[in-house]
């Protein structure tokens, strides 16, 4: 749970974040349930190419009005806060 893992993984969705070996035995034998095709729409929704490209397009509109800095990234899109 520590690191970039909890804001890519969704629990029981697209993989599993567990927090010690037995856990992971567990998840290993979960892990022929998970939808594959809602793990590939969810992956491309959150990290396509042309996803990554309007956010960084957003980002800097906001910089060049005044909005926000660069050195404080705004939350990805479809992120959850």
């Amino acid at each position: 749970r520590r690191g970039a893992l909890p804001e890519i993984v969704e629990d029981g969705v697209d993989g599993f974040v567990v927090d010690d070996l037995d856990a992971a035995e567990r998840a290993v034998g979960l892990a022929a349930s998970l939808d594959r095709g809602r793990i590939r729409d969810r992956a491309i929704r959150r990290f396509s190419s042309a996803r990554m490209v309007d956010d960084y397009v957003a980002a800097y509109r906001r910089v060049l009005s005044g909005g926000q800095s660069l050195t404080r990234p705004a939350p990805m899109l479809g992120a959850r806060l």
